[in-house]
């Protein structure tokens, strides 16, 4: 076994990156008849190995105690990437999340909609309904009946009348039925 500045050249002459020639030895996987590394085109768990031109056998090494097969696949040649890509880590949801209805997908924005929607509804539903209920012009004249008894108590103390009339309307304006005309029906005063 010799290194060298590509990787580690094993004892059948294929060369292997060094991070992966360590990952592998570590694991108990390191041997001479695995193949050189696509370095830029797989993850770091697999092994390629030239057979063509133009084409690749990949080894996809499983570390998994139930399943310790490998996969093989024919890959085309590949262009190597210049720019080392950057795998982001999966958002972590909390075990026993219940989503509220909003969203069933992601809990932030579960979160977050639910929370738009009780900021909506409390604050602007209640509180500036509540306060336009309580400026709101007086549709029912409630305040102006209120208001025109007491200009009306004050014209008639200024007068001298009685504060209340018993004869709001004039008996001679009001018409009555006889007595034959109401016959036998019973009057309740």
């Amino acid at each position: 076994m010799v290194k060298s500045k590509e990787g580690v050249k094993l004892q059948s002459g294929t060369k292997m990156s060094g991070q992966i020639y360590h990952n592998l030895s570590r694991l108990g996987r390191a041997s001479s008849g695995l193949a050189r590394l696509h370095n830029s085109s797989l993850s770091r768990n697999s092994v390629c190995k030239s057979q063509l031109p133009g084409t690749q056998q990949c080894l996809f090494l499983s570390t998994s105690k139930k399943n310790r097969e490998t996969i093989a696949s024919d890959l085309t040649a590949t262009p190597k990437a210049t720019v080392p890509v950057e795998v982001e880590e999966p958002v972590k949801k909390k075990k026993y999340w219940v989503s509220q209805g909003y969203s069933h997908e992601s809990e932030d924005e579960d979160i977050n909609v639910r929370n738009r929607v009780m900021f909506s509804t409390v604050t602007l539903g209640f509180v500036l309904l509540g306060f336009l209920m309580m400026y709101m012009p007086d549709y029912k004249f409630r305040d102006w009946s209120q208001r025109e008894a007491f200009l009306e108590l004050a014209r008639r103390e200024a007068l001298g009348l009685p504060l209340i009339d018993p004869n709001i309307i004039p008996p001679e304006r009001m018409v009555l039925p006889t007595e034959e005309e109401l016959g036998d029906f019973e009057i309740i005063i």
